[in-house]
C-alpha cells in the first residue's frame, strides 16, 4: 500500500501570492487558505498571543479534509477564520474565489455544541435556513422534510429540540446546514459530546449523506480513528503557535463504513497518523 504523507516544509504553495478580492478561475467550494497567522492581544496589553502562525492549504471542491492536533493548536480558531466568525491577524482566505471578510451564506458550521432553536420544532429549524435563503414559505415544509430525510429525521419532524437526543439533534443541525445549500460544510467535533457507539453511527451517517449530496468538508477533530475514516487527506497540527506539519492522503476510497474499521489499510494510515500527532506534540513540548 502506498501513502502519501507530506511535510509543511517540504510541501509547494499551490498558488502563486495574494490574489485581491476575486480569484474567478477558482471552482465553487475550493478553500485558500495563504500565509494566515493569528495573535491576540495578552492581558500584559502589549504581549501578543501567537495562535496560528503562516498557515497555507489549498482544498479542492468535494474534498473531505480532517484537521487534527491536541487540544489549543488552533485548529478550531482556523475553522473560524474559514467561517468568518475571526479575522486573520496576517495572511487571507478564500472560499469559492472570494475573500473572506465575515460570515456568508456558501458556509455553514456545525459546532459541537447544539446549535438549535430551543423554540423551534425540528422541521422548523430547518425552515429557517430556508426562510434565509428566500424560499417561499408555501415551498419550505416540503423542502424541509426533504432535507430531514437526508439525515433519517423526518418521522421526529415535529418534536422540538429538548425531546431529542443528543445524536439526533446533531442530525438536525447537519439537515439544517445542508439546507442553506452552502459550498462548504465547516464542522468543529460535531460529534465529540457523543457517546462511542452515537458517534460512530453518526459518522457513518455523515459519509453517506456526504456522497448523495457531495460538498466540501473542513472537519476538525481531536480522534485519530475519526480522522482516517473520515477524511480523504487528514491534516496535522501543532500548538504553541499552531502550525501544520503534516498531511496524509488517506487512500481509502470514498465507499467506508463500519468494516473500513478491520482493514489491515486503516490500521496503518491510522498509524500514520498517530505517529505524525506524537511528533507534533514532542515539538511542542521542546518549544517551550
Amino acid at each position: 500500500m502506498a501513502m502519501s504523507e507530506s511535510s509543511q516544509e517540504n510541501r509547494t504553495a499551490s498558488h502563486d501570492g495574494p490574489r485581491g478580492r476575486t480569484d474567478h478561475h477558482a471552482a465553487p467550494g475550493t478553500i485558500s487558505i495563504q500565509d494566515v497567522s493569528l495573535a491576540y492581544r495578552g492581558v500584559a496589553g502589549s504581549l501578543q498571543v501567537q495562535v496560528l502562525r503562516d498557515i497555507s492549504l489549498e482544498v479542492a471542491s468535494g474534498e473531505f479534509v480532517c484537521v487534527v492536533g491536541a487540544s489549543g493548536c488552533g485548529k478550531t480558531s482556523l475553522l473560524n477564520c474559514i467561517a468568518g466568525l475571526l479575522k486573520p491577524s496576517m495572511g487571507s482566505i478564500y472560499v469559492g474565489g472570494e475573500l473572506v471578510e465575515g460570515p456568508a451564506r456558501d458556509r455553514g458550521v456545525v459546532f459541537q455544541q447544539y446549535a438549535l432553536f430551543p423554540w423551534l420544532s425540528a422541521i422548523r429549524n430547518v425552515e429557517f435556513a430556508l426562510e434565509m435563503r428566500g424560499m417561499e414559505r408555501k415551498d419550505r415544509r416540503e423542502a424541509a422534510i426533504e432535507y430531514l430525510r437526508l439525515v433519517d429525521m423526518e418521522r421526529s419532524a415535529d418534536v422540538l429540540p429538548k425531546a431529542l437526543s443528543g445524536g439526533m439533534k446533531q442530525r438536525v443541525a447537519l439537515a439544517r446546514a445542508y439546507a442553506a445549500e452552502p459550498q462548504v460544510l465547516l464542522m468543529d467535533e460535531p460529534f465529540g459530546a457523543l457517546d462511542a457507539q452515537t458517534r460512530r453511527r453518526l459518522q457513518i451517517d455523515l459519509l453517506g449523506t456526504w456522497e448523495r449530496k457531495p460538498r466540501t468538508v473542513f472537519f476538525i477533530t481531536h480522534d485519530v480513528e475519526e480522522a482516517v475514516l473520515l477524511g480523504g487527506r487528514v491534516i496535522v497540527m501543532k500548538a504553541s503557535p499552531g502550525e501544520v506539519v503534516s498531511e496524509v492522503e488517506v487512500g481509502l476510497g470514498t465507499k467506508r463504513d463500519s468494516h473500513t474499521l478491520d482493514l489491515p489499510a486503516f490500521a496503518e494510515y491510522k498509524a500514520v497518523v498517530a505517529r505524525s500527532l506524537a511528533a507534533a506534540e514532542i515539538s511542542t513540548e521542546a518549544g517551550r
